[in-house]
């Protein structure tokens, strides 16, 4: 069935089935002439057997619908029905379309024939007609005669259940328009001469297309009359005001006898208004708060069935308001030009309460005026919207809306409003300016405000945001923004800053409301365990201030452990973790520039290496570059970045970090600028400076500088041979080796030589290779050490006899220093065989400086 009030039930022994909305209890009868019919076998052709135009009819889904394709047609079925006195018929059926004097349904309940074109003696309801009505008919020969008139305009589009009875001549017509209410008598009628029955029959008359496969048949009962045995019950109760209550049954009731006792205080009510199925009590007193209980005594329904029972009834009267009892919770202080709420101010009241509130006498107050308000109620969980009582009218589609005389104006950029009670206790606050929309667009006007959460410790910037509703408001309803994540994440630190290293001031991302904020022992500083002295909170709870009694460690990077973050949300951290990096200033020679490409690949783009070579902390942004040209400063660029670069550590400035990156994949320590300075592809001088204009290092740079055997200086970078000299000074630098690809950016230098190491020139690894990938010695693994630079190296294979076996180096830029490796594999594929041979290697620089050396080693292994 569609609903639980429309269930059938079909008992198996009786094979009928009753409605269960009716409250019936059976009579034996006999099966001779019943008919029972809920089409859930799928066929027309057995239980019943139905005739007629039986393929203008199919059976789908538990129901039987129309099936004819045919325009201003008429089509009928049959099934034998004996059925007349003491019977009664229960048919569901939907009618999906509106009906006319050329569209209809009628339902032969008794026929003397299986063709209702044919039948001259015949009961029949109409369900429709020029009237749209659902009539009772008998036709006597050529006489049709009307003997129930239903109610008008009531068969289009609807489910409807008929339940008809003849019983000792009288015909009774009923019929739910499964609205929610009872079944409607729609009629009686005595027939003192009624006619015998042959058939029950169902016949269609259909006019067009639109209106095919639209009658559906649910269920059928023809049978003995089915008798209510069952008292009546309570649905639900009603608290109408203070003395009046409304009870709420599930059939048409009898109250000339029933007392309805109501207890604290015993009393009876004063009138009784009884409808349908309801009744309507009114005490002589106003109820108290609190639960009752409403004792019911001799209560009937219409079949005379008797209950006696009892119902519990809450009061909840109206309360003074006390704080956070109501809440202001929507405002519209730009109504121009509108989206789709009217183009007025209005304020919306929120009742979170478990009372309905009494707000006469409270005042509402603005910066520039106020008003005591009239007497309202606002029930419990219930919105109501305070407009100017000149803009009521535009307010009609908005429940709960109330015109307010002289409602304080709002201010499009800035206001405050206040609700109190009548002693002048604070009941709720908003502070609001334009920057609340948290929207460009939306603070130009049409959109409210809307409060995020209605119970939040947030201040009123946190917790209202412009409405998300297409209408530009919820006036009236739950608001579009009412308890969106918004934030769901707890404070988290964005910045750190060091004074004098005793001073660290954090910075946060949001308000921090939790009490330990201001209490010294929530801050530790790892590993060393030492706590601050005393601890400030400023700007609104967002900034920190920690105050050390000494001096903090400056060689390590700090750990400072929090114990707890707690934001107004809700939204918790414990035991964060955050780094502190002692930073200090820069003096002259604490950073050197150590690399640079002035002239990059096509497509690429240049990069400037620094080095550290201080034991301090430096922030760049006390950096600044200066580029001179013709001995005139051309350009100068401070470092837009908070990174720090530490101690011994190389870090690569670049416009490009993917370009840079994909040139050169093995560059680390990469920090992407806005800007670095513009460097010629040829010449150019870069100096290095701090913030404070103190000199730092400077570079003479000239694509001369590079490796005089190099065919092409695009994408070779110039390297720092040594941090002992001088910037300045051309012979301190030198292009970088193609056994690294040309450059090192944030790795160290592959042409560096310190001043402790000396000439080593070339050495195996280890005297033996065991080219069997194995992961032992499966390379021959040249090292070198060179003290000068710029040297191209060979190297060739020689077995003991003095043949050449291989040339596993050839012509390879190497730089002061490296390892360059051989697998064993000659050009043709295969492997040098076991045995002992003789590595010669060969290097020469531009000079016609040529080192050479012969080195032994021995092939093992099976492979």
């Amino acid at each position: 069935m569609d609903s639980l009030k429309n269930q059938l039930l079909y008992p198996s022994t009786m094979g009928i089935f009753i409605l269960t909305n009716i409250l019936f209890s059976l009579c034996p009868i006999s099966s001779f002439g019943q008919l029972s019919e809920h089409f859930s076998d799928g066929n027309l052709s057995k239980n019943p057997t139905w005739q007629g135009v039986v393929e203008k009819f199919i059976v789908t889904n538990n129901y039987l619908i129309s099936n004819s394709e045919t325009t201003n047609d008429i089509f009928y079925i049959s099934t034998p029905s004996y059925a007349l006195e003491k019977t009664q018929w229960n048919i569901k059926l939907s009618i999906d379309f509106k009906t006319s004097s050329a569209n209809y349904i009628d339902i032969f309940l008794a026929s003397d024939s299986s063709n209702p074109a044919k039948a001259t003696q015949t009961y029949f309801i109409r369900l429709g007609g020029t009237k749209d009505e659902i009539s009772l008919y008998k036709k006597s020969g050529n006489e049709t005669k009307l003997l129930i008139d239903g109610t008008d305009g009531k068969t289009e589009n609807i489910t409807l259940d008929l339940i008809i009875t003849f019983n000792q001549n009288i015909w009774e017509l009923k019929v739910n328009y499964d609205d929610g209410s009872n079944p409607v008598v729609e009629g009686t009628f005595r027939d003192n001469q009624p006619i015998e029955s042959n058939y029950f029959s169902i016949l269609i008359k259909q006019s067009t297309p639109s209106f095919f496969y639209k009658h559906r048949f649910h269920e059928i009962y023809v049978g003995p009359i089915l008798r209510d045995r069952k008292p009546p019950k309570i649905d639900s109760t009603q608290v109408i005001n203070s003395n009046t209550l409304k009870l709420f049954f599930n059939e048409y009731i009898d109250t000339t006898q029933t007392l309805f006792e109501l207890n604290h205080p015993k009393q009876r009510p004063n009138t009784i208004i009884l409808k349908d199925s309801t009744a309507t009590l009114t005490y002589p007193y106003e109820f108290s708060n609190g639960r009752h209980i409403l004792q019911i005594i001799h209560l009937r329904d219409l079949a005379g069935n008797r209950i006696d029972t009892f119902a519990y009834i809450t009061i909840d009267k109206a309360q003074k308001p006390n704080r956070g009892d109501v809440i202001i919770n929507e405002i519209h202080i730009d109504p121009s030009p509108p989206i789709h709420l009217p183009e007025a101010e209005y304020i919306e009241l929120f009742n979170p309460s478990s009372s309905d509130i009494e707000l006469e006498h409270c005042i509402l107050y603005d910066d520039k005026s106020s008003i005591k308000l009239p007497q309202l109620i606002i029930p419990k969980n219930t919105y109501m919207v305070l407009c100017d009582d000149l803009d009521i009218s535009l307010f009609q589609s908005i429940p709960h809306t109330v015109g307010i005389k002289s409602l304080p104006t709002l201010n499009n950029t800035s206001d405050q409003l206040i609700l109190k009670n009548e002693k002048g206790e604070l009941i709720d606050s908003l502070s609001y300016t334009q920057h609340f929309y948290g929207d460009e667009t939306k603070m130009n006007g049409g959109y409210s405000l809307e409060r995020i959460h209605m119970q939040s410790s947030c201040p009123d910037h946190k917790n209202w945001i412009a409405s998300q509703h297409p209408d530009g408001g919820t006036p009236g309803f739950v608001n579009s923004v009412s308890d969106k994540i918004i934030d769901s994440l707890p404070p988290k630190i964005i910045q750190i800053t060091i004074d004098n290293l005793k001073i660290v001031t954090l910075k946060l991302d949001e308000i921090a409301v939790n009490e330990q904020i201001a209490e010294p022992n929530n801050y530790r500083i790892l590993p060393d365990n030492l706590y601050p002295e005393y601890v400030s909170v400023l700007d609104n709870n967002k900034e920190i201030q920690l105050t050390f009694a000494s001096t903090l460690p400056s060689h390590y990077i700090l750990q400072l452990s929090i114990a707890e973050l707690t934001d107004c949300f809700g939204n918790m951290d414990f035991d964060q973790t955050v780094e502190i990096i002692p930073i200090q200033e820069p003096v002259t020679g604490d950073i050197l520039i150590n690399e640079i490409l002035f002239n990059p690949l096509p497509k690429g783009v240049d990069f400037i290496e620094l080095y550290n070579i201080s034991d301090k902390y430096i922030s760049l942004n006390t950096l600044q570059f200066k580029v001179y040209k013709n001995a005139q400063l051309s350009q100068k660029i401070t470092l837009e970045t908070s990174q720090a670069i530490g101690p011994k550590q190389y870090i690569t400035l670049t416009t490009d970090s993917l370009l840079l990156k994909n040139d050169y994949p093995l560059a680390i320590q990469i920090q992407e600028l806005p800007k670095i300075p513009e460097m010629n592809n040829t010449e150019g001088i870069i100096s290095l400076y701090t913030s404070a204009d103190h000199f730092m290092d400077s570079i003479h740079y000239h694509e001369n500088q590079h490796f005089a055997l190099l065919n092409d200086y695009d994408g070779v970078s110039l390297e720092r041979i040594n941090f002992g000299g001088k910037g300045h000074d051309p012979h301190q630098w030198h292009s970088a080796s193609s056994e690294v690809g040309y450059a090192t950016p944030g790795n160290k230098n592959s042409q560096f030589i310190s001043d402790e190491e000396q000439k080593l020139e070339f050495n195996l690894s280890s005297k033996f290779v065991s080219p069997d990938g194995d992961g032992y010695e499966d390379y021959l693994a040249l090292k070198y050490h060179l003290k000068a630079l710029g040297y191209i190296l060979n190297g060739y294979i020689y077995n003991l006899s003095g043949f050449l076996m291989h040339q596993p180096f050839n012509n390879i830029s190497i730089g002061s220093h490296g390892l360059l490796k051989w697998d064993g594999v000659l050009n043709d594929g295969s492997k040098l065989p076991i045995g002992n041979y003789i590595l010669q290697v060969e290097a020469f620089n531009s000079t016609g400086e040529v080192i050479r050396k012969k080195i032994a080693f021995g092939i093992l292994g099976t492979f």
